[in-house]
């Protein structure tokens, strides 16, 4: 994940590699923390967004919900390879992305990446700009990069989370289905106060982490 360093501001996007939850191989929990785990989003940093600070959950600093630390797994390549040869490594990881020069190289950061860390598969899957919404509403990934949640609201960000917009042609793009999640959101549908909103975003931040639903 990677924010804007300035300004600190409720309105600021999460970069993030988003997980297709619903399909192989990361509809299995225990595969995106052990990818987490053999990414090191220090060195997406330092090569590909310098500058950036590194996100731990989906929401920029200044926005209701934003915690330095909500649990996320640490780039840990011995816990990694750990984790994948106790539950078995995918047969290939398919990352999806543009045909941009730039978003090849850094594609090709992370097929590096979690090869050399933890032995992995991964095919760079190409295609047009045109197709990107396409294969996210259709749920026609595995991975890709990505950017959003920068409404200021935990609230705003149903549409993006919310299970009942994860089937068929969805905007739940990354298809979580999560109750305490769902539960949330409404929550902060039923408030305006900040202190309010920041205790119920925090608690959304903290279950993505638990559920490594993104990297």
């Amino acid at each position: 994940d990677g924010n804007s360093i300035a300004p600190a501001a409720a309105d600021q996007e999460t970069g993030y590699l988003m997980l297709n939850n619903s399909k192989a191989p990361f509809d299995n929990p225990q595969v995106r923390e052990a990818l987490a785990l053999c990414t090191d989003r220090d060195l997406y940093l330092q090569l590909r967004a310098p500058g950036n600070l590194k996100a731990n959950g989906p929401f920029a600093e200044g926005a209701p919900g934003f915690m330095e630390d909500p649990g996320f797994p640490e780039f840990d390549a011995d816990a990694g390879n750990a984790l994948f040869d106790e539950i078995g490594r995918p047969d290939v990881i398919n990352y999806g992305t543009t045909n941009s020069p730039s978003n090849l190289l850094t594609a090709e950061l992370f097929q590096k990446m979690w090869t050399d860390n933890c032995g992995l598969n991964v095919a760079i899957d190409q295609f047009d700009q045109s197709e990107l919404i396409t294969r996210a509403i259709s749920g026609d990934f595995e991975v890709f990069a990505w950017r959003n949640h920068g409404q200021g609201n935990p609230g705003l960000e149903l549409v993006w989370w919310h299970s009942r917009h994860a089937e068929g042609l969805a905007l739940n793009f990354g298809r979580l289905i999560d109750p305490v999640i769902d539960e949330l959101l409404f929550e902060a549908w039923s408030t305006t106060d900040r202190e309010e909103l920041d205790r119920i975003g925090q608690e959304i931040n903290q279950q993505f982490s638990a559920n490594v639903n993104n990297i």
